[in-house]
């Protein structure tokens, strides 16, 4: 359509003075939009990759052995949940700062 606002096409939403509005309205070439409040929502922060490295302090002694068997890391002075963790953890940057 085509006026003095401008040219607009189908599905465009113009903001006319009211008396331009109903005219355009009554005329069968626009249709009364009535806006929907907008609701503001929160994001979240990305999730960090964690899929990658598992959460060490919740694995049981038997995970963290196979975890530094599968990960070629010594831990074999280590008996305590503790010490192995101690060992793992900054094995693991290790690897990481390599790749």
């Amino acid at each position: 359509m085509a006026g003095p606002e401008g040219v607009y096409q189908a599905g465009d939403i113009a903001d006319l003075p009211d008396n331009r509005a109903n005219y355009l309205i009554s005329a069968g070439y626009a249709a009364k939009v009535i806006e929907k409040p907008v609701i503001e929502t929160a994001t979240a922060p990305p999730p960090e990759d964690t899929a990658a490295t598992p959460v060490i302090a919740k694995m049981k002694v038997p995970e963290l052995r196979e975890f530094a068997a599968i990960n070629d890391i010594d831990i074999s002075g280590a008996r305590r949940k503790d010490e192995i963790i101690a060992i793992i953890e900054p094995a693991g940057k290790d690897k990481t700062d390599q790749e």
